[in-house]
């Protein structure tokens, strides 16, 4: 990766995708050794943690009435 590319990243696991996302996305970040790449347009899947800050392509929605639900009160 160079400067000024982008990332949309996922991955199934979520410790890892955690620790990724991290990687490229907080300056301080210290898991690994890594080069520093300082300018990345970087959006995750879905939300892996509230402290991450970057852009998030599906964030969390508050689902009602879930099929579960309606079915429990049928």
């Amino acid at each position: 990766m160079e400067d000024g590319d982008a990332l949309i990243f996922m991955n199934f696991r979520a410790d890892r995708a955690r620790e990724i996302t991290r990687a490229f996305v907080n300056a301080d970040f210290d898991g690994f050794a890594r080069k520093k790449v300082v300018n990345v347009d970087f959006v995750m899947l879905t939300e892996y943690a509230a402290d991450i800050k970057t852009a998030v392509a599906y964030p969390p929605a508050s689902l009602v009435n879930t099929f579960g639900e309606w079915m429990a009160k049928t």
